[in-house]
């Protein structure tokens, strides 16, 4: 099964991603890192992203867009 076959799934809620609209994350960790040579993925729904930026010291900058594709 090819990787876009996959049901996406929230990697903090373990939801299953239905809709379009989610968050996805990817590190390629470098030297002096603890983590050196690792590659990381994954997604996380918005419910779980407004939970998560909720604990943010500085918030995130916001941005209003018109034009929605």
């Amino acid at each position: 099964m090819k990787s876009e076959e996959k049901k996406r799934i929230c990697n903090c809620c373990g939801k299953i991603l239905e809709q379009e609209e989610y968050v996805r994350i990817e590190q390629r960790w470098g030297y002096f890192s603890g983590k050196d040579g690792i590659l990381q993925r994954g997604n996380i729904c918005e419910e779980c992203f407004d939970r998560i930026v909720k604990q943010f010291q500085v918030p995130l900058e916001e941005e209003e867009i018109t034009e929605l594709l």
